[in-house]
């Protein structure tokens, strides 16, 4: 459960680094990962195969983010890394896709209220965050509590 709260923590810091510097802070999202990555090994037994899952889903969103000429960040690829090596690989890929599913809509309406523009940027860790939540509250009061392998 604590790697959870660590995954949480830094998602929140790094949505606030986001919204208002549009980057993130790679030295806290080290850190985070380094924590986590510790305390899932040794509290909660977690799969060394878990830690390539990590760098491939970091490398597979910095690959999006050289091919969109940063549409989307490298930072973005380093918080997806981090989680990657903290929880479940599968969990954090159903957590991309509706981050992305999310701040699609999000802009596209700001678009069709005239408030965004295609080109406008959006800090994308927040959607990340937001979506981190729904599915770890989910876990825990829909399913009666959380195991590891769960999430």
């Amino acid at each position: 459960m604590a790697v959870y709260f660590i995954i949480l923590a830094m998602l929140v810091y790094e949505s606030a680094v986001d919204i208002k510097h549009m980057r993130i802070d790679v030295r806290a999202a080290t850190a985070a990962g380094i924590l986590g990555v510790a305390v899932g090994r040794s509290v909660y037994g977690q799969p060394v195969i878990w830690l390539l899952y990590g760098f491939i889903i970091g490398g597979l969103v910095s690959l999006m983010a050289w091919i969109s000429r940063q549409g989307i960040g490298y930072g973005d690829g380093v918080i997806l890394a981090v989680m990657g090596l903290c929880i479940k690989p599968s969990v954090v890929l159903c957590i991309l896709w509706a981050s992305m599913l999310a701040a699609g809509i999000y802009g596209t309406v700001g678009i069709f209220r005239g408030r965004r523009t295609r080109a406008s940027a959006l800090p994308f860790i927040p959607f990340v965050t937001a979506v981190y939540v729904v599915v770890f509250v989910f876990f825990i009061f829909m399913e009666g509590g959380v195991g590891y392998a769960y999430l």
